[in-house]
């Protein structure tokens, strides 16, 4: 979990809308980060299986993207309606 959080801090720092606190650029840093936070643990949870940290090929929804980063798996996603 340390590890995690020493990651996002760090993208904090490379940020470059880091020292703006307006909304809008708040809420622009919150969709960045959250679309990197799943890669950041998908990529902790392979480098302690000993495994290399993947990039996905295609553009996925951010909710399948944590199974395919950590098991390298197309995710198959169904609708319901």
């Amino acid at each position: 979990m340390s590890a995690i959080r020493t990651a996002v801090s760090l993208l904090g720092l490379l940020d470059d809308e880091s020292e703006i606190m307006d909304k809008e650029a708040n809420y622009r840093k919150a969709i960045r980060l959250q679309a990197k936070i799943s890669g950041l643990v998908a990529a902790f949870s392979r480098i302690r299986k000993g495994l290399e940290p993947v990039q996905p090929k295609e553009r996925i929804q951010l909710c399948c993207k944590l199974l395919v980063y950590a098991k390298w798996r197309r995710a198959v996603v169904t609708s319901r309606n």
